[in-house]
């Protein structure tokens, strides 16, 4: 007698949440454009390049730490 009385308070609840989030979907802000800059290459390569001329920096050595 247990068990079907808690299949339908389980079956309930179940579809109570459905139904508050289809409504929280239809309150949803409008969403803002992201503006995204053109990617240079050049400027890229330029940027990598200062990067690795540094030269290798292995965590724990005094070259890492300079």
């Amino acid at each position: 007698m247990i068990l079907p009385l808690l299949a339908v308070v389980a079956l309930a609840s179940c579809g109570q949440n459905s139904r508050s989030a289809n409504n929280k979907k239809e309150k949803a802000p409008a969403q803002k454009t992201l503006a995204i800059p053109d990617f240079n290459r050049d400027s890229a390569y330029a940027y990598t390049a200062a990067q690795t001329a540094f030269g290798p920096r292995v965590p724990g050595t005094p070259a890492h730490a300079a």
